[in-house]
């Protein structure tokens, strides 16, 4: 009998926090869809050109309320791994063309 109350307790307990994950999903995917939608048409992101990237450096530089808001909208970005996690940054901050013209040290006439 003190079994079955425990299983059964467990069970409830299981089916609630499935519910709580499934709404807590909901929440974040409908924060990250109402903070990103207006960001994205200020900063044009991703950004499909150096030029275009430099002129985001440099809102993000004298805009600290921009800056702020593009933070907190990449701070929602997650992974599995750091690797993971730095594309998914990096594909949301710039085309894979962009990408591709530049490196950490700026040598082999990139970026």
């Amino acid at each position: 009998l003190f079994e079955a109350n425990v299983f059964s307790s467990l069970s409830v307990i299981k089916l609630r926090l499935q519910h709580i994950e499934e709404t807590q999903e909901l929440i974040l995917e409908q924060l990250k869809t109402s903070k990103g939608s207006s960001l994205k048409s200020i900063l044009n992101l991703p950004v499909v050109s150096l030029a275009a990237l430099e002129s985001l450096e440099e809102t993000l530089m004298s805009q600290e309320d921009v800056y702020n808001e593009l933070a907190n909208k990449l701070d929602w970005v997650g992974g599995k791994s750091v690797r993971e996690c730095t594309f998914k940054t990096m594909r949301k901050l710039m085309s894979d063309e962009v990408a591709a013209t530049l490196n950490w040290k700026g040598g082999n006439s990139k970026a």
